[in-house]
C-alpha cells in the first residue's frame, strides 16, 4: 500500500538526510518524500498543548487491533525466517507514553521516555499531512516502516548508502513482545526549518527495546528456539502469560537451570544457574535470575610443578621448548591418566625467556630456525590438537611460526560424580519437583541422566483468603449508593468465608440540575469534529449531582479536501466463471475531476483473469436402435461433458418410435377334401389350411392339416361314395397356392 501525500518518519538512534524515491504501484506513480530525523540538527518548536493540537485522538480498541495485527502480519514473513520471534500484543503504559507525547507536537524522539517494567522502551516516529486521518494512515505507517527492509542486509547488518533501515529494524526486533501508540493531529509541527500545518503525529513504543548492536533477529527454522512454555502460530512464538495484559500477581520465577560445568577441575571453581521470570521481565518477579556457588570442585590438586605422581597418572612428559626466544613465553608439559578416573591437572604451564629481546636490523630479513618438537595432544581422550614453533632469527621471517594438526590419543570414557543432595522443593504443598545432579568428572560420553527429579509435597494445599481490597467508588454521588469491597481465595481453592461485601453510601438527597445550555459551535472547519454543551448542578460541588454535566454530539463541516487521487479501489471479481475475462478496479478524484492535472490518468483499471476451462457438451451421437420392432418403442442418442461435471442441460435425450403395427399368426381357411385315398375299400380323406404369420414372428398353434375316412367301392364291388371330377381338384389346389402366395 503506498500513502498519498507527505510524511516523516522517525526511529530511535537512527539520523540521516532527506531523499526522495519514486512509489510505483501498477500503472501509476505517487511521489513521497521521505524525511529522517536528525535530532542534533533540528530545531523544534515546542508548542503547548491547548495551543497546538488540533484533534486529540483517542484509539479505539478497533484501531489498536489493527495496529497490533499489522505488525505481527509483518513478522509472520521476516526473511529469513527467524528462530525465535515473539508476538506483539497491546500496553496500555507503552499507549500512555506515546500518546502524552504525541500531543506535545514535536517530531523529535522522546529522550525521557520510561516504562514501569522495561529499562529500555524502543520508538517509532512517522508524521504526515495532505491524508485525513484514519485508521488506513497508521496501518499504512507500520508498512511504511517495514519497508526498509529492501534497503537492509541481513548478514552484514548494514544499510545501503544513505538509506536508513532503524524502524524496520525496531518492528522486528524477535525479544520485542509489546507495542502501544499514540495519534494526535496537530495545527502547526516544524522540521527542520519548515512548519507543516495539519500534520498528523504518530508515534509507537516498543518494550523491551531494541537497535542494539546485533541481528534483528537470529536466522533459522520457524520457532525452533521459542521460549519454555511457548506455542508456534503463525510462525511466531506465542505465550498466555506473556500476551496478557500485565498483572503484578502474575509475576513468578520459572524454575532453575541445570548447573553450568564448574570452572576448575580441583580446589574450589564455580557453576551458575538461571531461572526466568514467567512474565518474561526479570523485574517482574522478586528475587535473583541468576545464582552462583564456589563449591563445585573440592577435590585437592596433584602436584603440579614435582616430578610425583598422583592418581593413576603416568609420569609427567619432559618440558616443551619455550614459545619465544626472548620478550617472555611459555613452556609446558604433560601426563597422560592411565585410568578412567585421575584427580589433579594433566598439563603445566610454565614462564620462560622473559630477558629483553636485543635490538636487530629491522631492515634485514631473518631466517627460520628448525622446527621443534611435536607438544602432546591437548587432550588425553577424545579430538585434539598439538603444535610445533620454530624460532624467527631477526625479523621479518617469511612464513608461520606454529603449525597445528588434530591429534587423537583414543576415546574418552565418561565417569559420573556422586549425586549431590536434594534441592528444595518447588512448592510446600499442592505437588512439587526437587531435583538433584551429577556431572560427567571425565570425558564428555558418560551414560545416563546428569539429573533426577522426584515430586514431592503432594498434599493439597490448604485455602487463604486475602484482606479485603479498598472500598470501590460509590456508585452515586447522591441518592443512595452502594460500593463494594473483594478479597480472593489463594494457595488453594477451598477458602471459608465470603469473598465479596457491599454497604451503602452517599445517603444525602440530591441537588438539582440546571437545564443544557445551547450547543457551542464546531471545533473544525472542515472534516468530521464534536460540539459541547453543558449544565450546572445546584450542589456544593461539580461532583454533588450523580450526572453528566456535559455532553459531546459529532458535527460534519464541509470535507477537507486535498485534490488529488484516492487509492485505488482493490480488485473486483472475475467477470466470468470460466475461461478468459477480466477484472476491474477503480479509484476517485478528490476535489477534482478525473483526467484534471490534479488527478492525471485513468479512473479505472483493468487486470486479465483467466479462470478454469469452462465445461462444454460434446455433439450429440447417432439415434440407438428402436426398442421394439413392432407398435410404439423408444430411442435415445447422448453426449458427454467435457472440462468438468457441470455442463448445463441433458446429457440424454429419448424420442418415440414404430416401424409397424404389430400383429399375431391365424389360420387360413380351410382347402377343400382331397379324393378318396384309395380306389376301393376303406381310405381317407385330407385338406388343409395355411398359417397367416403374424408380425410377432410367432407360428400359428394346431395341425395345418386334417384328414376323415372314405370308401369309395368295395373292391371287386360297387363303389359306395362319390369320385370328384379331376378338373375340380385342380382348380382348389391353384385357389391354395395364390392364398399363400398373397400372404
Amino acid at each position: 500500500m503506498h500513502l498519498q501525500g507527505v510524511f516523516v518518519l522517525c526511529c530511535c538512534f537512527f539520523a540521516a538526510a532527506a531523499s526522495k524515491i519514486i512509489a510505483e504501484n501498477d500503472n501509476t506513480s505517487i511521489s513521497l518524500q521521505f524525511e529522517f530525523d536528525q535530532p542534533a540538527a533540528l530545531s523544534l518548536k515546542k508548542a503547548s498543548l491547548s495551543s497546538n493540537v488540533e484533534r486529540a485522538v483517542v484509539l479505539t480498541k478497533q484501531q489498536e487491533l489493527a495496529i497490533v495485527k499489522r505488525h505481527n502480519d509483518l513478522r509472520e514473513i521476516v526473511k529469513p525466517t527467524a528462530k525465535k520471534m515473539r508476538k506483539m500484543t497491546w500496553d496500555k503504559e507503552l499507549s500512555k507514553v506515546a500518546t502524552a507525547y504525541s500531543r506535545r507536537c514535536i517530531y523529535e524522539h522522546n529522550k525521557e521516555r520510561k516504562h514501569s517494567r522495561f529499562d529500555y522502551i524502543g520508538e517509532n516516529l512517522f508524521i504526515s499531512v495532505g491524508m485525513p486521518w484514519s485508521t488506513i494512515v497508521l496501518t499504512g505507517a507500520v508498512s511504511a516502516w517495514d519497508e526498509e527492509k529492501n534497503d537492509y542486509d541481513y548478514e552484514t547488518r548494514k544499510c545501503k548508502p544513505g538509506k536508513k533501515c532503524g524502524h524496520y529494524t525496531q518492528t522486528a526486533w524477535d525479544d520485542t513482545f509489546k507495542v502501544g501508540c499514540g495519534v494526535t493531529v496537530c495545527r502547526r509541527v516544524t522540521v527542520n526549518g519548515r512548519t507543516w500545518r495539519s500534520a498528523t503525529l504518530f508515534a509507537c513504543n516498543y518494550g523491551p527495546g531494541g537497535n542494539y548492536p546485533r541481528h534483528p533477529f537470529i536466522a533459522g527454522p520457524s520457532c525452533s528456539e521459542c521460549d519454555e512454555g511457548d506455542v508456534c502460530e503463525d510462525n511466531l512464538c506465542t505465550n498466555r502469560i506473556r500476551d496478557l495484559d500485565f498483572d503484578a500477581a502474575k509475576g513468578q520465577w520459572n524454575d532453575w537451570s541445570p548447573w553450568s560445568e564448574c570452572s576448575q577441575t580441583c580446589l574450589g571453581g564455580m557453576a551458575t544457574r538461571q531461572r526466568t521470570c514467567n512474565t518474561f521481565v526479570s523485574s517482574d518477579c522478586q528475587g535473583f535470575s541468576r545464582e552462583s556457588t564456589l563449591t563445585c570442585a573440592l577435590d585437592l590438586c596433584g602436584n603440579e610443578f614435582g616430578g610425583g605422581n598422583s592418581g593413576n597418572f603416568g609420569p609427567w612428559s619432559d618440558w616443551g621448548d619455550c614459545s619465544v626466544t626472548c620478550a617472555g613465553g611459555t613452556r609446558r608439559r604433560t601426563r597422560k591418566c592411565m585410568s578412567t578416573f585421575c584427580s589433579g591437572p594433566n598439563i603445566v604451564t610454565i614462564s620462560c625467556n622473559e630477558q629483553t629481546c636485543p635490538a636487530v636490523d629491522r631492515a634485514s630479513k631473518g631466517t627460520w630456525s628448525a622446527w621443534g618438537r611435536w607438544s602432546e595432544c591437548s587432550v588425553t581422550c577424545g579430538a585434539g590438537r598439538r603444535t610445533k614453533t620454530r624460532q624467527c632469527r631477526g625479523v621479518n621471517c617469511s612464513g608461520n611460526r606454529v603449525m597445528r594438526e588434530l591429534c587423537n590419543p583414543g576415546m574418552c570414557t565418561g565417569v559420573w560424580s556422586g549425586w549431590s543432595t536434594w534441592t528444595v522443593c518447588t512448592a510446600t504443598c499442592g505437588g512439587g519437583t526437587k531435583v538433584r545432579g551429577r556431572r560427567c568428572t571425565t570425558g564428555s560420553n558418560c551414560i545416563g541422566s546428569s539429573e533426577n527429579i522426584l515430586a514431592c509435597n503432594t498434599k493439597q494445599c490448604p485455602g487463604i483468603l486475602t484482606a479485603w481490597s479498598e472500598w470501590s467508588q460509590c456508585s452515586r454521588s447522591c441518592g443512595s449508593g452502594q460500593r463494594f469491597q473483594t478479597r480472593s481465595c489463594v494457595t488453594g481453592a477451598n477458602c471459608v468465608g465470603r469473598r465479596r461485601q457491599r454497604a451503602s453510601c452517599n445517603e444525602g438527597k440530591c441537588p438539582e440540575l440546571s437545564d443544557w445550555n445551547s450547543w457551542s459551535a464546531c471545533d473544525v472547519t472542515c472534516g468530521s469534529g464534536s460540539r459541547l454543551r453543558t449544565r450546572s448542578c445546584g450542589g456544593d460541588s461539580p461532583d454533588a449531582c450523580d450526572a453528566t454535566l456535559s455532553q459531546s454530539q459529532a458535527c460534519n463541516r464541509p470535507q477537507c479536501i486535498t485534490p488529488g487521487w484516492n487509492f485505488w479501489s482493490a480488485w473486483k471479481n472475475c467477470n466470468v466463471t470460466c475461461g478468459a475475462g477480466f477484472k476491474s478496479s477503480n479509484r476517485t478524484c478528490n476535489g477534482d475531476a478525473p483526467g484534471s492535472k490534479s488527478c492525471p490518468g485513468n479512473a479505472v483499471r483493468y487486470r486479465r483473469c483467466q479462470r478454469k476451462p469452462c465445461a462444454v457438451y460434446s455433439q450429440w451421437s447417432e439415434w440407438s436402435e428402436c426398442s421394439t420392432t413392432c407398435d410404439d418403442g423408444t430411442k435415445t442418442r447422448i453426449r458427454s461433458c467435457r472440462n468438468g461435471r457441470d455442463c448445463a442441460g441433458d446429457s440424454v435425450q429419448e424420442t418415440r418410435c414404430s416401424i409397424r403395427k404389430c400383429t399375431k399368426s391365424v389360420w387360413g381357411r380351410w382347402g377343400k377334401w382331397s379324393r378318396c385315398s384309395e380306389d376301393c375299400g376303406e381310405g381317407v380323406h385330407t385338406r388343409t389350411r395355411p398359417c397367416l404369420l403374424g408380425t410377432d414372428g410367432i407360428t400359428c398353434s394346431g395341425s395345418n392339416d386334417d384328414t376323415k375316412k372314405c370308401q369309395v367301392k368295395a373292391c371287386g364291388g360297387n363303389s359306395a361314395s362319390t369320385t370328384l371330377p379331376p378338373a375340380f381338384l385342380i382348380r382348389v389346389i391353384i385357389a391354395t397356392v395364390i392364398i399363400y402366395i398373397h400372404l
